[in-house]
């Protein structure tokens, strides 16, 4: 299997010039099919943002959705697509990712 790049954004999302990582179930693929992981629902799939630490990557929050837009500004706003439709915007705000 492999994960497609509607599943892997890589981005810095914390401000400090270091590429971070977000994973979401919807990118897996099996045998050049998608796959339905028992993460995903009717709607959407579970995500995980990872900020870099060091060479380390460590996970900071986990969301329930579609990774629709990262934002172009230095601590960017994520846009993410939640069951029913309804969107979710989060940035992080130096511990947490917080609703701007």
């Amino acid at each position: 299997g492999s994960m497609r790049s509607r599943g892997v954004f890589v981005s810095d999302l914390d401000g400090d010039n270091q590429a971070d990582l977000i994973l979401s179930h919807d990118g897996i693929e099996c045998n050049r099919q998608r796959v339905q992981s028992d993460q995903c629902g009717m709607q959407v799939c579970s995500g995980a943002i990872f900020l870099r630490r060091g060479a380390l990557l460590e996970r900071m929050a986990s969301f329930e959705g579609l990774v629709e837009d990262i934002g172009a500004e230095s601590n960017p706003i994520l846009t993410i697509y939640q069951h029913g439709g309804s969107r979710l915007r989060a940035q992080w705000n130096g511990s947490q990712f917080v609703q701007p």
